[in-house]
């Protein structure tokens, strides 16, 4: 058997390498040997072992037999040969699907309007459960099952958005990726490469990925694990090899805005919530959108953060079902036991979500870590000072930025206003912690702690 071996994040490790020969055997022996092997110690943070520690994939490439060679998978193409070879045995019935599929797509106003109904669909009546058992762990089972069952896992969820698609007219194939939790490209020809497969739709010159797996996610839009990842796409006897878009952290974008008031022993005012990106889908799942019941209710317990000091009332939703668009909370909001007064000194903060606080890493951990999204946090809280009030102290600001986190918190006064403006950034820059960055990291959560229990004072006249 011809076997390559190949090295996968030996970089800042001391491994060597020895190979030699059994005569008696008749075997090649190689023994890979690693050296100041440090404890693995995980937290609920920490990146997949295969992104981040060393190992070596063996690759079976061909075997001999009888004096004759015989085809394993040397190359990418037999890796999609094999693929292929599935997808031939699936039977799917299109003609049981077409009166469905037209009655999903009816009034239709453009072919992208097609192929949101036909992508939402499946997402929102076909449950997602993965279960496979031998050879269905490869192969997608048949569209016409999923859509009966109303459930199936990533390539029968696949199989069936790409076989309506197809009903209504469009090019769509499916295709394989691995997720972001993997770090291996299609150049290596192996079945670890990949653990996922979505559909690629062929659309005005551009291609479209869906993932009907990830509830609530747009069209056009990409959950974080798959953005950047290679996908092998089909085509006909051949493949494409493509790469999904990326998005930046502000397309992940929760914009908070509070004005506060005082109100004897309470703080009232109004609140605008609006979020874009991975934050968006994260909510349609967190306060179940899909299901459509009780949504104030738990839109106002998630706003109230759970805290029974927070009272919400007045609730507007915005496009409440419209996954083009950003989800908007527009609200009032009431918040008790958050003022002391002693004498006639007022202290009061307005930290209210303590963002990241207490996620430090232990001294002996040294896997990356990952966040398993890019986080961008823009919040903006006002509060009106009384005129027979003077602002005494206000909070130190907090101002860190690296190449993967950013920090920027501060409170500001105008005094012809008479408004404190209290600022709040947060932006992870990829998702990752790296471990070069978690002394600084440590020293970071550290001071928020700090400054998110620190308080405005206000003394009265």
């Amino acid at each position: 058997m011809t076997l390559d071996f190949l090295e996968v994040n030996f970089e800042g490790y001391t491994i060597s390498k020895t190979e030699s020969f059994d005569a008696k055997k008749k075997v090649d022996i190689v023994i890979f040997t690693i050296k100041n092997v440090k404890r693995i110690v995980k937290s609920n943070y920490s990146a997949s072992w295969s992104s981040t520690l060393p190992h070596v994939m063996i690759l079976a490439k061909k075997y001999e037999y009888k004096g004759q060679s015989f085809n394993l998978l040397s190359d990418t193409k037999d890796l999609y040969g094999w693929y292929a070879s599935l997808i031939k045995q699936v039977e799917n019935k299109p003609e049981e699907l077409k009166n469905l599929v037209t009655e999903i797509t009816a009034g239709a106003k453009s072919e992208e309007e097609k192929v949101k109904k036909i992508f939402y669909w499946v997402q929102d009546n076909i449950r997602y459960i993965a279960y496979e058992n031998g050879i269905m762990g490869f192969k997608p089972d048949n569209a016409n099952n999923v859509c009966k069952k109303k459930y199936g896992d990533c390539k029968g969820m696949a199989n069936l958005t790409c076989e309506m698609l197809k009903i209504s007219g469009f090019d769509a194939r499916l295709t394989w990726i691995g997720t972001r939790s993997i770090p291996y490209t299609y150049s290596t020809p192996s079945l670890a490469v990949d653990n996922h497969m979505i559909t690629t739709l062929f659309l005005n010159g551009n291609k479209y990925y869906l993932d009907a797996t990830e509830k609530g996610v747009a069209f056009k839009d990409y959950a974080h694990r798959i953005q950047g990842q290679d996908v092998l796409i089909q085509d006909e006897e051949s493949f494409i090899i493509a790469k999904v878009p990326e998005f930046d952290a502000k397309h992940n974008e929760e914009k908070i805005i509070v004005n506060l008031s005082i109100d004897g022993e309470k703080l009232v005012g109004k609140g605008e919530n609006t979020y874009n990106g991975g934050r968006k889908t994260r909510l349609y799942n967190q306060i179940g959108y899909v299901a459509k019941i009780d949504l104030d209710e738990k839109v106002m317990a998630y706003i109230a953060n759970q805290d029974k000091n927070n009272t919400i009332s007045n609730l507007v939703i915005s496009d409440t079902y419209n996954r083009n668009l950003p989800i908007n909370f527009n609200y009032n909001i009431e918040i008790s036991n958050c003022i002391t007064a002693i004498g006639n000194e007022v202290y009061i903060n307005l930290e209210s979500d303590f963002d990241f606080e207490g996620i430090l890493t232990e001294d002996e951990e040294f896997l990356d870590m990952d966040f398993k999204e890019k986080y961008y946090k823009n919040q903006t809280t006002t509060l009106k000072v009384p005129e027979n009030a003077k602002v005494d102290y206000m909070p130190e600001n907090v101002l860190v930025n690296n190449n993967e986190f950013s920090f920027d918190l501060k409170y500001s006064f105008d005094e012809t206003k008479r408004i404190i403006t209290y600022n709040k950034k947060i932006i992870l820059t990829s998702g990752i912690i790296s471990y070069s960055n978690f002394e600084l990291w440590n020293k970071t959560i550290k001071k928020l702690k700090t400054f998110y229990n620190d308080q405005i004072v206000i003394i009265k006249n």
